[in-house]
């Protein structure tokens, strides 16, 4: 087993995934958590009008402010523990599984793949499902 992965302690991915999901419930900016050339790929066909993709947190913010407009009151959750794979001692992809719940219109689940280097998140894949996935353990 590389050693980088085995002595990264859980707070750092855990780190990453508070303030991704503290982001996509606006309670920080996106400038705050992406780099500027930070590359977001969704993995689902939009319910709003908006890119499949978006570079920078400008963008981000956009897509963040118009899925909540369209659905108020959305609020997301860190499912499970994250699953982390070490580049290096400052880069890594960090696999999140992820609930987002909607008043009156349920809860939809979903998987991130966060790849940072440093404190900021340099690129994502992320998928929403139509169906709730069972909690990891």
């Amino acid at each position: 087993m590389d050693s980088t992965i085995a002595s990264t302690p859980v707070a750092v991915p855990t780190a990453y995934c508070e303030r991704w999901t503290d982001m996509w419930n606006r309670l920080i900016p996106a400038t705050e958590v992406v780099a500027n050339n930070c590359r977001v790929y969704f993995g689902r066909k939009p319910l709003t009008a908006r890119p499949t993709d978006t570079t920078g947190p400008h963008e981000l913010q956009i897509v963040i402010d118009a899925i909540r407009e369209h659905l108020p009151g959305i609020r997301y959750c860190i499912h499970s523990l994250p699953r982390y794979q070490a580049d290096s001692a400052a880069t890594g992809i960090i696999t999140l599984l992820w609930n987002a719940a909607v008043p009156g219109q349920g809860t939809r689940t979903g998987i991130d793949l966060l790849r940072h280097e440093g404190d900021r998140i340099t690129e994502v894949w992320s998928i929403t499902g139509d169906l709730e996935l069972p909690f990891m353990v």
